[in-house]
């Protein structure tokens, strides 16, 4: 029902009264409930009436285009607040995660092909020197053997080998006649056995002569053997000093290169502690960052309750290590998934269901929650 008002208007004197407007409210009217009317004289403003529904049309467009953006700021919030949680759970599953294996096995890598490379290197320089010290060895042997062997093929034998005296016995001329005339030729015989002992006595002496030479003439030859055998042994034990001073240096290069090669390898093996170190502080200093926006509650560690407190989450009590979740996990997966529609998905399950047990993200996403528990 239409409920109806009258205006009335002044009437001056000497003009025509003006038919009062009439304003009318009716609640099933399109224009909101309100319209403006004639008070019957047929004489009312069109343009008003055009006027007012198009204020009223620009106010409902101003309100649709408010909730639109009202709607969308909403939704860049909640897409922001599940980004930042996701991003922390992330950011907090890799907080001391230590070294990657990549670089901790490369590392290792790098020190097994050291070893083996100075190992190899020093076997075949081993080798090397062994193999020179028995040519060497060879060459002195040959040597001296054939110095020995012209020493016997060439010894001296000419007082050895002289020949000796046989002393040759006289016998008297006159004491033959002697006794052939029945005369003793004891006077005459007397003369001829003096000769025979001199002769006898100059025989041993000639012959004991060439013993003695040929003595002394054995006894420089063997006098040679010997000095050439010692020459040969005094050789062999100066080539075993040279090689083995040249094995030695060998083996002190060895070790030095191996504690060099170990000493670069704890400082790499450093450099990576302190590099992961770095790490987990700039990690933690961007959860902090996070923390600090208002989109993601810290966890116990972190000076707050832990998001996923009563349920599996936070601390894990009497190590002071932070414990994830079953919806932590699946947040932590958020940067390996490339399906955007899975991951717009998997974000929205996250800031929805924040103490999600493992059985449920298995139920909604059983590839991504098979590996949770």
């Amino acid at each position: 029902m239409a409920i109806t008002t009258s205006r009335l208007g002044r009437v001056l004197p000497g003009t025509k009264a003006t038919p009062a407007r009439m304003v009318t409210e009716d609640p099933t009217s399109p224009t909101g409930g309100v319209t403006l009317t004639d008070d019957g004289s047929g004489t009312g403003s069109a343009g008003s009436i055009l006027s007012g529904q198009a204020s009223l049309a620009r106010a409902a467009t101003e309100r649709e285009k408010f909730l639109q953006e009202q709607a969308a700021a909403q939704a860049a919030l909640q897409r922001q607040q599940q980004g930042a949680l996701a991003q922390a759970t992330y950011l907090r599953s890799q907080l001391g995660a230590g070294i990657p294996t990549s670089i901790s096995g490369e590392i290792s890598a790098q020190e097994t092909a050291g070893q083996k490379y100075i190992e190899d290197q020093a076997a075949a320089l081993l080798g090397q020197l062994q193999q020179r010290e028995t040519q060497a060895r060879g060459m002195t042997s040959t040597g001296y053997s054939n110095l020995m062997n012209y020493l016997a093929r060439t010894q001296p034998t000419a007082f050895a080998q002289a020949q000796r005296v046989q002393p040759q016995t006289v016998q008297s001329a006159l004491g033959q006649y002697m006794s052939g005339q029945g005369v003793s030729p004891a006077v005459a015989q007397e003369a001829a056995n003096i000769a025979n002992v001199q002769a006898a006595g100059g025989a041993a002496n000639y012959n004991q002569l060439l013993d003695v030479l040929a003595a002394r003439e054995q006894a420089a030859q063997q006098s040679r053997q010997s000095e050439a055998e010692m020459g040969l042994t005094s050789q062999l034990a100066n080539l075993q000093s040279i090689y083995g001073a040249g094995t030695a240096s060998l083996e002190q290069q060895r070790l030095a290169a191996l504690a060099d090669l170990s000493s670069r390898i704890s400082a790499a093996r450093l450099q990576a502690q302190q590099d992961q170190a770095a790490r987990d502080r700039a990690i933690q200093d961007a959860i902090a960052a996070l923390v600090g926006t208002g989109f993601v509650p810290p966890t116990e560690t972190e000076g707050g309750t832990a998001p996923g407190a009563g349920t599996g989450g936070g601390v894990e009590p009497g190590t002071g290590a932070v414990q994830q979740t079953a919806v932590q996990a699946l947040a932590a997966k958020l940067p390996g998934i490339r399906n955007e529609s899975l991951a717009t998905k998997v974000a929205s399950f996250v800031a929805k269901n924040p103490n999600a047990t493992a059985a449920q993200v298995k139920k909604a996403f059983p590839k991504l929650g098979s590996n949770i528990g």
